[in-house]
């Protein structure tokens, strides 16, 4: 038994590539979420720019909007960071 394989339906196999690496996936894409998350806190107008998104308070809502998506992107970055997969 190597520290590299992994015990599937009563034998050991090398583990795929998205098995092992599939957490720089999610890494890329939590980071790409937090890139547009505040991109749209700190300048919403920059991204929509079409003029009906310039009247009232809609540039407050869609900063709302990227407060939200990156405090879900924080959440998804400190479960992916952390442990949560040891005792498997």
């Amino acid at each position: 038994m190597n520290a590299a394989t992994t015990l599937v339906e009563g034998r050991y196999r090398k583990p795929k590539w998205h098995e092992r690496s599939g957490w720089i996936l999610l890494l890329l894409g939590q980071a790409w979420g937090m890139l547009i998350s505040l991109l749209l806190v700190a300048a919403p107008l920059a991204v929509m720019d079409n003029p009906e998104f310039r009247a009232g308070s809609v540039p407050n809502v869609i900063r709302a909007w990227g407060a939200t998506l990156l405090v879900l992107t924080v959440v998804g970055l400190a479960i992916l960071l952390t442990g949560f997969r040891r005792g498997q």
